[in-house]
């Protein structure tokens, strides 16, 4: 059960945060989410298998240990699946037609 390519994140700045998130999920496979606190992080990979994470860049800026658990917490947290991959499955049939 591996993983169809590399999990990635996106560090936005002055383009705002929902933006780059909004616009990687267009994309056929992608799962992007904004992600704020190490608690959001585990939840964006527990409950909707997303493979990007996206950072508010200028609210963490001065705080390396806030994003290192954030991190942490990603790649620690695999997807729950059950009651959750009704919703996964809905997002990926919404992108898969589509051209990258």
């Amino acid at each position: 059960d591996k993983k169809d390519f590399i999990q990635g994140s996106h560090h936005p700045g002055a383009v705002g945060t929902y933006l780059p998130s909004a616009e990687a999920n267009k994309y056929p496979k992608v799962r992007a989410a904004l992600v704020y606190t190490p608690s959001v992080s585990s939840l964006t990979r527990l409950h909707n298998n997303a493979n990007v994470m996206c950072l508010p860049g200028r609210d963490l800026e001065d705080k390396p240990e806030v994003i290192e658990e954030m991190l942490t917490a990603w790649f620690d947290t695999e997807f729950e699946g059950g009651r959750h991959n009704r919703r996964v499955e809905k997002i990926e049939s919404l992108t898969q037609n589509k051209d990258a």
